[in-house]
């Protein structure tokens, strides 16, 4: 009888929430427009209850969007806009890093050797396009951050800094951050995500690369890409694999305008970070000090020299501490000990 009436409870509520959801996904001038939901977003959820930071992207009507909070156990890497989901190889993926949106989705993880996630056959937009992730690498090494075969790449170079290839046929030219605050940390892990975006406008020829909302380098780049090729994270043709955290990637067929860069910064409120204790601790001050010793740095591997003499005063100090030899005693001293108590045994 409970089971009964729980049944027709449920029923009941489905049957008044119905009109409301077919409302919803209607959307025609509703809560939808009011949100300014791009009309290529397959799932009303989305447009209706996501956060601040995913609209700000949804609104740019990207590509491609990758969220990389998919679970730690699954391979596939799926895709905000429906149309270019794709796949994680090796490990990479899941963390339980949160990212930057704020709503309690998680970052990606990929720890480099063979580590990586891909999207095959993206047509690269001819007219122009813009690629962006934020990322939190776990050392100051070259890496990856992702590359489209066919138009452009971003990845960090040899120095730590953040640099963007407009075309990855034309590597060349190259867009570089050369700001001293963006550098990634030499020891131990980055302590924030950074925005990395980069932009190509084919009707001005102008490439231009964007850390943290502002932007940190131009170009003029002439060559417009062309053709599909496989879109990838974390991996590509310009760095090693990469090791660290990569999240909330999108994939743009124009050029994102300065304003719109920045509100996507604006938009994230930065995630409690996750340190391992490993890392933690070799960026203090004694893994500085070893860096030192390495690199012939002034003081840590400057090398004393031994005072005069201390090699023969050490050689004394361990002669002085060896315990004294027991002398045999000769035969005569023996001879003679026997001989006395001989005669002292007649006298009695």
């Amino acid at each position: 009888m409970k089971r009964l009436v729980a049944l027709i409870t449920v029923f009941a509520a489905c049957s008044l929430l119905a009109p409301a959801l077919s409302q919803a996904k209607q959307g025609a001038g509703g809560q939808v427009e009011q949100l300014k939901c791009p009309s290529g977003v397959h799932d009303w959820w989305y447009c209706e209850g996501g956060s601040g930071y995913e609209l700000a992207v949804l609104e740019d009507e990207p590509l491609g969007y990758w969220r990389l909070g998919d679970a730690g156990d699954t391979t596939e890497m799926s895709d905000v806009m429906g149309e270019h989901p794709g796949e994680y190889k090796n490990g990479g993926g899941g963390s339980a890093q949160l990212g930057v949106s704020g709503e309690g989705v998680t970052a990606a993880y990929f720890v480099g050797e063979d580590q990586y996630a891909f999207v095959n056959g993206i047509e690269a937009p001819k007219g122009a396009y813009s690629m962006e992730a934020w990322v939190r690498p776990t050392d100051g090494k070259a890496m990856m951050i992702m590359q489209q075969g066919a138009s452009g790449a971003l990845y960090i170079n040899e120095a730590g800094q953040y640099t963007f290839v407009p075309d990855s046929n034309e590597v060349h030219l190259q867009l570089v951050d050369e700001e001293a605050e963006d550098v990634a940390y030499l020891h131990g892990e980055a302590e924030k995500f950074h925005q990395v975006l980069g932009t190509w406008d084919g009707k001005t020829n102008t490439a231009v690369l964007y850390v943290d909302g502002r932007e940190v380098a131009h170009a003029t780049s002439t060559q417009a890409p062309s053709g599909s090729a496989t879109f990838y994270v974390g991996y590509g043709t310009l760095a090693p694999w990469a090791r660290g955290y990569i999240d909330e990637a999108a994939y743009y067929s124009h050029a994102l305008s300065a304003e719109r860069v920045k509100q996507h910064f604006e938009e994230d409120p930065p995630p409690p970070l996750l340190m391992r204790k490993a890392r933690k601790s070799s960026s203090s001050g004694s893994s500085g000090s070893s860096s030192g010793q390495k690199n012939g740095s002034a003081g840590s591997s400057h090398k004393h020299k031994k005072p005069a003499g201390h090699k023969k005063h050490k050689a004394k100090a361990k002669h002085s501490k060896r315990k004294p030899k027991k002398h045999n005693k000769h035969k005569g001293h023996l001879k003679h000990k026997k001989h006395r108590a001989k005669h002292s045994r007649k006298g009695r």
